[in-house]
Formats: structure tokens, C-alpha cells, sequence
């Protein structure tokens, strides 16, 4: 007679979750709760379950509601084969097809616009989004990048961390995947904004944080700022509105054009 908050669960610390993905199951389940609060797990049918996705498709992506639901079906999963309910109501619903996910990226002529652009800009943001576009970063491991983990002399940047904010605090976790553990070669011209940042850093007499994009006061740059700024950078130079993920993507597109085959050699460009 349990109801679907006493589901049998294992705490984060035994499954060795990065606290991105346990906030990810958080509102996921805050989803579940509040659309099925009340009722016994072994009440729950296919045909409510199937209600449930036709309400969220309303409102939210096919992809949040494929993790919605792929959460509430791994709960009814490990209940079965723990023997408290006899069947999973979530393998008999019909799941919203994936989307495609829709890819901006800058043209030749755009690139060498924003690149013009960059000159002007404030050398954090401008490292930064150097960073993301001819070294492919992703936005949490360009701010999650340490001075130490940059070599001037040999010229390349060690990623071994990235930085998230996760309920308002600042968290430091691992790369997305073990293939994200990579060392990069950076562009000499990137490598000479970079070291021109770290001095810049080392010259300043209030103490600053080890981080290597910081936010003008010796702070590391908080998360939204990337995100904000590179809109209006684009805004200024009559850009197409392309994100700090879409550098990346423009990065790989850079590369194919190359002749790289990136297939083969992944770990180029993730």
C-alpha cells in the first residue's frame, strides 16, 4: 500500500552521482510528485501514466519528458525485482519521438565578424569564448579550467574538472564523460591571450581566486555571465544569435571543413 513517494530508493552517495545529475533527478521527480501524489504505486495504470505525457507535452520537450518518465519506469523497474509490485506501468506508454537538436553555428564571414568583435571585449570573456571556439571547451569546463592546468610552454590546456552552479552553489565535479579528460593544444595566438590574462591576474594587489576566467574582481565568473555576454557581443556586431554551446559546434564544423576526420578522432572535439 506504498504510495510513489516511498519508493524504493538508493541514496546519491551509493550510486556516486555528480550533484548535476542528482539535481537533474530532483526536478524530475518533483515533476512525477506532483502529478501522481496520492496514489499507490500498485494503482498506478498505463493508461494514467499516458495522460500524464499527453499534460507535459504541452509544456515541456520530448527529451525532458523521456527522462521524466525513464525515471518514474527505473523506480517501478527495481520495485519488481524487489518484489513489492508485480508490474511496471511505464512499459506499455507511448513516448514522444527525440527531437533533432537544432544546431546554430557562425559562417566563415561570421566567425571572422566575432572574432573582431572579441578584440574589444574585456580579456576574461575574451579567452573564453577562444576557448570554446578553436579548442571546443564546453561552457562548465572553461570555468572550471585552473591557471595550473595550463602549460605556456608546450602550449596546451589540461581538462580535468568543471564548475557548475547547483542550487544557487558553486560545485566542482567531474568531466561529462572519461573521454572528456583530455589535454588540448590551443592556438598560438589563444595561448598569448592566455598568458597575458594570467599576468594580468598576477599584477592586480587584491587577492584573486585560481580560477582562470574570473569575473574583474578576482571571483571566478559566474555561470550566467558567459551567456549573457556573448549576446551582446553578437547584438553589437549584427550577429545571429549563436550560444557558447554552438561555439563548440562551430568548432567541429571548422574542423570537418578541414578535412579532420572527426569520427575518428573524437576526442578532438569532445
Amino acid at each position: 500500500h506504498r504510495d510513489l513517494h516511498s519508493f524504493p530508493t538508493r541514496r546519491s552517495s551509493d550510486l556516486d552521482l555528480e550533484a548535476t545529475t542528482i539535481r537533474g533527478y530532483e526536478i524530475d521527480a518533483k515533476r512525477l510528485y506532483s502529478r501522481f501524489e496520492g496514489i499507490e504505486a500498485r494503482c498506478l495504470t498505463s493508461y494514467q501514466v499516458q495522460a500524464v505525457i499527453t499534460e507535459l507535452s504541452e509544456k515541456y520537450s520530448p527529451k525532458t519528458i523521456r527522462n521524466t518518465i525513464s525515471l518514474l519506469s527505473s523506480a517501478y523497474e527495481s520495485a519488481v525485482k524487489l518484489g513489492q509490485l508485480e508490474k511496471n506501468p511505464c512499459k506499455n506508454v507511448t513516448l514522444p519521438k527525440k527531437e533533432r537538436a537544432k544546431i546554430d553555428i557562425f559562417t566563415e564571414e561570421e566567425i571572422m565578424r566575432f572574432i573582431r568583435e572579441l578584440n574589444g571585449e574585456r580579456l576574461d570573456y575574451k579567452v573564453a569564448y577562444e576557448l570554446a571556439l578553436f579548442c571546443g571547451l564546453r561552457r562548465s569546463e572553461i570555468l572550471g579550467l585552473t591557471e595550473d592546468a595550463v602549460d605556456t610552454t608546450f602550449k596546451w590546456v589540461k581538462v580535468r574538472q568543471t564548475r557548475h552552479n547547483v542550487n544557487g552553489k558553486d560545485v566542482i565535479q567531474g568531466t561529462k564523460t572519461a573521454s572528456s579528460r583530455r589535454e588540448l593544444a590551443v592556438p598560438d595566438f589563444v595561448m598569448e591571450d592566455i598568458k597575458e590574462l594570467i599576468e594580468r591576474h598576477n599584477s592586480v594587489r587584491y587577492e584573486h581566486t585560481d580560477f582562470l576566467i574570473q569575473d574583474g574582481f578576482g571571483k571566478p565568473m559566474g555561470h550566467s555571465a558567459l551567456t549573457t555576454q556573448i549576446y551582446r557581443i553578437e547584438d553589437r556586431a549584427g550577429l545571429p544569435h549563436v550560444s557558447i554551446h554552438d561555439l563548440r559546434h562551430t568548432f567541429a564544423s571548422m574542423l570537418n571543413n578541414a578535412g579532420v576526420d572527426i569520427d575518428r578522432d573524437r576526442k578532438s572535439v569532445v
